[in-house]
């Protein structure tokens, strides 16, 4: 557990949750599926998936990462994020190895003592049609896989920062279970084999995220991970790809993601929030998704733009370091930059 009792309240305060929920609270509620999925729902709402530090890189390496003869390697420090996503207040997240690693530290923090990560193996969209097609391309995403003591040890897979197909709440380990995301969307969990795989042996079952966006449409699937726990050096490995790496699609495309969410029910002694949308930034435009329906709502044409634009919809902060870090890159908007 890297995050003090201290630390674990910050976070709560942040994501709009009360002291009630901490463990170390005079009557701390259950530490049951409630209890998570309120997390969940408070933790995508509250901070983004997003990539910017790989193209806004701070030249002067003092603020955000580490420097190496590669470039700007990014961080899975518990202690880095924790100034990254919370004590600096800039409204930040990160790419989904940044993330899933913070989130297990707090759930760890929050009380839930079995909590582990899991790597998945992702497939990219078909850039015809918007659909995950092709090879599994490797261990370039992660889960975190807990097991509920309180509810007679259901296990539940936790994935924050897939971006913006992810789960809008905690999916149970358990196959074919339909949930219920954003509109109408649906999300489940098969057992099967991957066709990259050679020895297809029941024990060799991977669990496979699939989503469909109506209930007459066909499954759709996008990631598979084992049930095996990768420790911080695992996700290292994947992490360095991900920052460093010319082929890494993170490297080639700024993308942000926010989930919206509002008021739906009482549940325990707070109104449960739940997810109704999202607010994307994929290269140049902002998107909002709700519920299915797609509206444009800026188009940027320059980098001063793209940094409003930041700060307008998604409430994150840039400092003049991490701007200029972006001109000569490939991510950078040039046009306006060059008239």
């Amino acid at each position: 557990m890297a995050y003090s009792s201290t630390q674990i309240s910050q976070y709560l305060q942040l994501v709009g949750l009360p002291e009630t929920y901490h463990p170390n609270a005079p009557n701390p509620l259950p530490r049951d599926i409630n209890l998570l999925r309120d997390l969940h729902t408070h933790q995508i709402s509250t901070i983004p998936y997003e990539n910017l530090s790989l193209h806004y890189k701070d030249q002067t390496g003092t603020t955000n990462h580490h420097h190496t003869t590669a470039g700007a390697y990014m961080s899975i420090d518990p202690e880095y994020l924790f100034d990254k996503l919370v004590s600096r207040q800039h409204g930040r997240g990160g790419y989904c190895f940044q993330v899933v690693t913070f989130f297990a530290h707090i759930l760890r923090g929050m009380g839930f003592k079995h909590v582990y990560t899991a790597q998945a193996r992702i497939r990219l969209r078909d850039p015809t049609n918007g659909v995950p097609g092709g090879n599994y391309i490797g261990f370039l995403h992660a889960v975190n896989i807990v097991t509920l003591e309180e509810d007679d040890g259901t296990r539940w897979s936790l994935d924050v920062s897939f971006g913006g197909d992810g789960p809008t709440c905690p999916l149970p380990l358990v196959e074919k279970a339909i949930t219920q995301n954003i509109g109408t969307q649906q999300l489940r969990l098969i057992r099967d084999h991957i066709p990259e795989q050679h020895d297809k042996t029941n024990a060799e079952k991977l669990w496979i995220y699939q989503y469909r966006n109506r209930a007459d449409k066909p499954w759709n699937s996008y990631y598979a991970f084992p049930e095996i726990e990768y420790t911080p050096a695992d996700l290292g490995v994947a992490n360095w790809y991900t920052s460093q790496s010319s082929d890494s699609f993170q490297t080639k495309h700024v993308l942000v993601v926010l989930f919206l969410r509002r008021e739906v029910s009482q549940v325990g002694t707070i109104n449960s929030q739940g997810i109704y949308g999202k607010i994307m930034l994929a290269g140049d435009v902002v998107k909002l998704n709700t519920g299915g329906r797609t509206e444009v709502l800026a188009v940027c044409n320059s980098e001063v733009e793209r940094v409003r634009a930041l700060k307008e919809h998604f409430g994150i902060h840039l400092e003049q370091e991490e701007t200029d870090g972006i001109v000569g890159g490939i991510t950078e908007i040039r046009t306006a930059l060059a008239e």
